[in-house]
């Protein structure tokens, strides 16, 4: 009995690695931004599917977080409440607007038409027994048709958590690149183009603003640098296959054959009693 529960314990600790490592949207996010080469800004051709990192430049016309009021170009928030020894997932919502990136002394334009992201939930609240509940959060529940108390009035134990895309906050982007002439306001006279990052239905415009997945162009080229010099230094690999071998055949006696082997035998006992006759007279001169 104790070896059933221990292999239990052992697959119930391996799907949950893989449920954070391998299934999570943070885990699939960083996987898809892997597969993207990243350049810097000004480095980016037409029609190339690039990624870039910077930082997030102010717009005039901007999001506000639904829990904290913060602004911000984009904004992810999550509610759970428990249900029994579970969480049951309340609210999933998301909202994203057109934001630009500066790096480098270049300005991109990042179109949310089709995106994916994964924003790092750095706001976390919560509402149950002794913590009741905010205005804000109670008018978010109430908005999705969801209520902070229960039949008898009391709180849900209920967690919020938020994550937000803030100006002057570092981002990295992938999407297919496209130059167009400054014609913003939002952007600097003297910056002369613009590159347009853009997406579609099935490669979608990426973003996150996980400090892991921010990586710098010249990190990064370094780093495949070095992964080609190792290629490079490694030896081919030895084959270990199985060559044939001539094996000894055993070759059929002849009549001919059989003569000689036999007067060669008949001389070697020849000259062994030559020897003992030899032997036997020494032995009586020395006596």
């Amino acid at each position: 009995m104790p070896r059933f529960f221990f292999f239990v314990f052992i697959v119930i600790l391996i799907i949950g690695l893989l449920r954070k490592f391998v299934f999570s949207n943070k885990a699939k996010m960083r996987r898809a931004l892997k597969k993207v080469p990243i350049k810097r800004i000004n480095e980016v051709k037409n029609d190339e599917y690039v990624r870039i990192s910077g930082r997030v430049m102010n717009s005039s016309n901007g999001l506000a977080a639904p829990l904290s009021g913060r602004p911000c170009t984009y904004h992810h928030t999550l509610v759970t409440r428990k249900n029994g020894k579970n969480r049951e997932t309340l609210i999933d919502n998301e909202e994203a607007i057109n934001f630009f990136v500066h790096s480098d002394g270049g300005v991109a334009l990042v179109n949310v038409l089709y995106y994916k992201g994964f924003l790092v939930k750095d706001g976390k609240f919560k509402s149950g027994f002794l913590d009741d509940v905010e205005e804000n959060m109670d008018e978010l529940l109430q908005r999705f048709g969801h209520s902070s108390t229960n039949f008898f009035g009391f709180n849900h134990s209920i967690q919020y958590n938020e994550g937000v895309l803030e100006p002057g906050e570092e981002v990295t982007v992938a999407g297919f690149g496209e130059w167009v002439p400054n014609t913003f306001k939002e952007v600097p006279p003297e910056v002369k183009q613009v590159l347009i990052l853009d997406g579609s239905v099935d490669n979608p415009v990426l973003i996150s603003d996980d400090p892991g997945m921010i990586e710098d162009p010249d990190t990064e080229a370094i780093s495949q640098e070095q992964k080609r010099r190792v290629e490079e230094m490694k030896p081919d690999p030895i084959s270990f296959e199985k060559t044939d071998v001539p094996k000894e055949t055993k070759k059929t006696p002849t009549p001919e054959s059989s003569s000689r082997e036999k007067e060669e035998e008949d001389n070697r006992s020849e000259r062994k009693s030559e020897r003992r006759n030899r032997n036997d007279r020494k032995g009586r001169y020395l006596k």
